[in-house]
């Protein structure tokens, strides 16, 4: 018994299936910790990573970059490329100097970045978001000192120390916490992309009363009508994130959206339309992204448009995709902003920063197509309806007894294609059903919970 137990066979027999055990235990760990922020809440968040700051940038990481709605405007192919190219997310959104002294009045020889947005592995770690409240003040959240020890002064700095970092990767970051001025260092660890954007937030007292004015309003209708778009409820299109390490223009990121809102308030919207102008609707790669992930000539300058939203879709512009077969659909280079060349997603920072909605640029693209370069004209649009816009659907919802007819929408701008959809529903059922449908869906998560720990 003793020399077959200890036979090099044996042996290796015995480390192969530990390693083999150590490698499932991984794994369910990894399973759990994906939909760990499933259960806990209630009501479903896809952080668009709201929120940028006053002039300056944001990291890729802070941003979710591909969520379930945007997979209906450019396909659910597109997720996959953007996976390719990100890594792990901290789950902040930090604002510059100007906007943590100038706007949030915090004092300035407090040093670091005052964060306005929390999500995945930051919210799970406690860190606090500033956010405005009822009476009009601000809730001051925590300040970003330190990554890993490095001393962060501007968002480009989160850029640098976080943007090579994996999904498990372990971060120590130094906060303050502006409530009782007390310096804190917490351990986090980068989460998945796609888990950070499918998180369910905890319903809070808000969003459940602002529910409950909404179904006020829908039994309020004039003989139980109301008008049914054929995109499905809670629809809209987002700006995407940005590629490979480098940094995107607070105008090319959808900042809050009404999801965002069931986590911080309605109020934070309001505070941040305060210090955002107007929006581009464009996200744009760095060198990296368009050279060696899309593999686009070096010979091409310009920055490669990974996602298009509002005024950008509304110019024609086009977005570099994945198609069906695994191959690229390379879409349009931003090359120049009112004759200035673009290098960098900075640039389109600097460049757009500080206009508001309704003043036009005009930007200069190389169709990739067929290598034509055209001169556009773009009306920058108004942030929130960027955020609101509703992407087309590839197929349209059946709704019993509707009728379809044309509205003097302009063509794509709701997505709708210029239609609505007509139905007669009774406000009592439709409140009955919805009632039903949050009882499943907690019924589900419920089941979901059974199935991870029993």
């Amino acid at each position: 018994f003793f020399s077959c137990f200890f036979h090099p066979a044996a042996r290796m027999a015995r480390c192969l299936y530990a390693r083999r055990q150590t490698q499932l235990q991984a794994s369910n760990l990894r399973s759990v910790e994906i939909h760990l922020s499933e259960l806990l809440g209630t009501s479903k968040l896809e952080p668009d990573a709201d929120l940028g700051d006053l002039g300056g940038t944001i990291t890729m990481n802070e941003v979710a970059k591909i969520d379930k709605d945007i997979q209906g405007a450019l396909g659910c192919s597109a997720r996959r490329s953007w996976e390719e190219i990100h890594g792990g997310t901290l789950g902040v959104a930090v604002g510059n100097k100007a906007a943590m002294h100038e706007f949030a009045k915090v004092d300035k020889d407090i040093q670091g970045l005052l964060i306005f947005g929390v999500a995945g592995p930051a919210r799970l770690a406690g860190l606090k978001a500033t956010q405005r409240m009822k009476d009009g003040s601000l809730s001051l959240g925590d300040v970003l000192q330190e990554v890993n020890g490095a001393v962060v002064n501007e968002p480009a700095d989160v850029v640098r120390l976080t943007a090579t970092m994996k999904p498990g990767e372990q971060v120590r970051l130094k906060v303050l916490h502006l409530s009782n001025k007390r310096t804190e260092t917490v351990k986090v660890m980068l989460g998945r992309v796609d888990s950070v954007v499918q998180e369910k937030a905890p319903q809070t007292v808000e969003a459940k009363n602002r529910n409950a004015e909404v179904r006020k309003q829908q039994k309020q209708q004039q003989q139980g009508s109301r008008l049914q778009t054929s995109a499905p409820h809670g629809f809209d299109s987002r700006a995407l994130g940005a590629a490979a390490g480098g940094t995107l223009s607070i105008n090319e990121v959808a900042k809050v959206d009404t999801d965002i809102q069931r986590a911080l308030g309605v109020s934070q919207r309001r505070s941040w339309q305060e210090i955002h102008g107007g929006t581009l609707g464009v996200a744009v790669g760095n060198k990296a992204a368009m050279h060696e992930f899309a593999k686009v000539d070096k010979n091409i300058q310009g920055l490669l448009i990974f996602g298009v939203a509002g005024p950008a879709r509304l110019a024609g512009l086009k977005a570099t995709q994945r198609m069906k077969d695994g191959s690229l659909s390379l879409g349009d280079v931003l090359q120049e902003i009112n004759g200035t060349v673009l290098n960098t997603p900075e640039d389109v920072v600097r460049l757009t920063a500080t206009m508001k909605a309704g003043e036009q640029v005009s930007v200069k693209v190389l169709h990739l197509s067929d290598q034509r370069t055209e001169t556009v004209k773009v009306t920058l649009g108004r942030v929130d309806s960027v955020v609101q816009e509703k992407a087309p659907k590839k197929q349209e919802r059946e709704q019993p007894q509707g009728s379809l007819f044309q509205t003097g929408a302009q063509h794509g701008i709701d997505g709708t294609d210029g239609h609505v959809r007509l139905a007669k529903v009774d406000s009592n059922q439709e409140e009955k059903a919805l009632e039903e449908e949050e009882q499943q869906q907690q019924q589900q998560q419920q089941e979901q919970a059974q199935g991870f720990f029993g």
